[in-house]
Parts: C-alpha cells; sequence; structure tokens
C-alpha cells in the first residue's frame, strides 16, 4: 500500500496557496519575525460566528462604548483642554483607516490601480475600499500639526514629533478613548485587530501573504496583538502582529474577548508598548 502523502506547509494543509512561503520543520525551534522571507503561520479561519453570538458582541460593544462616553466625558473636557493650551491645532485628530471586509474572496474586493494625481484623502478612501470598507477613525491629536508633511510614516520611540501631552496620553492609552464613538457607530469593535492606514495596507498586502485576512472581522480599540505586542515600527512588527490577528480571527470567542480586555488594563497600568 502506497504512502499517504503529506502537506509541506500549515498553508497546504488549510488549504491556502503556499507558492510564497517557505515550509518550516516542526523540528526547527521558534524564531523571531526578523527574515523577509520567513512564512506567516496562519490556520484555516474561523466560519463567521452564528446569530447569537453577533448580537450579543454587537450588544456588547454597543453597551461598553455608550456607557465609557457617558463616563469619560468630564475627562474628555480636561484633555480637550490640555491639547488645545499646550501645542497648536485641533484636539481631536482623524484618519482615514481599513475597516472589515464582508467580500474577501469576491474579485470586486480586489486591489485596484489608480493611476494620475490625486488627492491624499480621497486616494485613501479608494484604495481602502479595494481592501475593506474606510471609515474615519478619531483620536485626541498628540503630534504636532503637519507631522506627516512629506508622507505617511512610522512612529518611533522618542519621536520627536509627538507633543508632550501627547506623549503622556499615548503612554495612558487616552488618545484612543474617542473611538469608542467610533465602536458606536458600527465602524469598529472594542476587540479586534488594529484599523491601519491605506498606504500601508497596500504595503503589507502586497508584501505579506494572507494579510488580508485579518479584515475578515471588525478592527478595535484593542487586540491580542496590542497586548502582547509593542508599537510596530517596521514591516517586521507588522508581521509579528499578524500572526497574532491571524490567531484571533481563528479561535474568536466572547471568553478570548473577555480576557484580551483584562490584558488591555495591565497594559494601560504599566504604559507596556506606548511609543
Amino acid at each position: 500500500m502506497g504512502s499517504v502523502p503529506t502537506p509541506t506547509s500549515t498553508f497546504e494543509a488549510v488549504g491556502l496557496p503556499s507558492t510564497e512561503v517557505v515550509a518550516t520543520p516542526v523540528s526547527r525551534p521558534y524564531r523571531p519575525v526578523l527574515e523577509p522571507d520567513r512564512p506567516i503561520r496562519v490556520g484555516s479561519p474561523r466560519p463567521g460566528l452564528n446569530r447569537l453570538d453577533r448580537i450579543l458582541r454587537r450588544s456588547f460593544d454597543i453597551l461598553v462604548s455608550a456607557t465609557a462616553l457617558l463616563f469619560l466625558t468630564p475627562l474628555f473636557a480636561v484633555v480637550a483642554i490640555l491639547v488645545k493650551t499646550t501645542s497648536r491645532g485641533p484636539i481631536l485628530y482623524s484618519q482615514v483607516r481599513v475597516g472589515q471586509n464582508r467580500r474577501i474572496g469576491d474579485r470586486r474586493s480586489s486591489p485596484t490601480n489608480h493611476a494620475g494625481p490625486r488627492d491624499r484623502r480621497a486616494s485613501d478612501r479608494r484604495a481602502s475600499a479595494a481592501h475593506g470598507r474606510p471609515f474615519e477613525i478619531y483620536k485626541f491629536r498628540t503630534m504636532v500639526v503637519n507631522a506627516e508633511e512629506y508622507g505617511p510614516q512610522w512612529s518611533s520611540r522618542n519621536d520627536p514629533r509627538i507633543t508632550p501631552i501627547g506623549r503622556f496620553l499615548r503612554l495612558t492609552r487616552i488618545d484612543e478613548t474617542p473611538q469608542f464613538l467610533n465602536v458606536l457607530r458600527g465602524d469598529m469593535s472594542l476587540i479586534g485587530p488594529r484599523p491601519e492606514r491605506p498606504y500601508f495596507v497596500d504595503q503589507f498586502a502586497e508584501s505579506i501573504p494572507h494579510y488580508r485576512e485579518r479584515l475578515r472581522v471588525r478592527p478595535g480599540i484593542t487586540g491580542q496583538a496590542q497586548v502582547t505586542l509593542d508599537y510596530d515600527s517596521s514591516i517586521d512588527d507588522a508581521k509579528k502582529k499578524l500572526e497574532q490577528d491571524l490567531d484571533y480571527v481563528k479561535k474568536r470567542s466572547l471568553l478570548k474577548d473577555l480576557m484580551i480586555v483584562l490584558r488591555t488594563i495591565g497594559v494601560v497600568i504599566t504604559g507596556k508598548g506606548a511609543a
């Protein structure tokens, strides 16, 4: 009797293409994601949650975000005064981000190229629509005005563009609290992969296999990658976070979300990962 062929990689085992990845022997010890050719570990995505789970998840999002916006109003007032009086510019900062893609696998959701000069915001919206639903994310401004005058760039630790009050807001994650409004509107969930800008999504989707799988779910204010790893400041960091995001997409559950919320509280208290 002939031997049964075994898959040569995790991707082949779950039916995903493996032409751009290198099979990793089981006996090889884990290595940090530093080499550009290291394959991203991914399992088969978890099927869509049943109707009851979706209703419970959305109800939880609405209840928590509405309650948070109500009780955080005094804090918002104090932060608004501090931001406005310590640096020139608006209090809130909005930016186009890429949201959930409900049509993954549909040809209409594949990226398209647009030639010629374009307005950056309109360009971001068209590019993000090719990957997922675009939306405006809200944050308290933590950087100087025109921080990206020469185009999108990574934020880094001790970034000179960050204002003094902005550094504190980032350390405590207070700058992210206006995103409870995004959750209430349905753009985001409390828990999920962090939404990224169209400029970087285009880069990641081209260079990192299966990056778009993370767009199967709504982006979140916090997530498994955020409570496990530091801020990403390079494509290697993005690969590390992608592994965490794909693991969450595959195994997500209400219990897992609760554990992430508890770990997020610890991250806020310790300031882990703040840049």
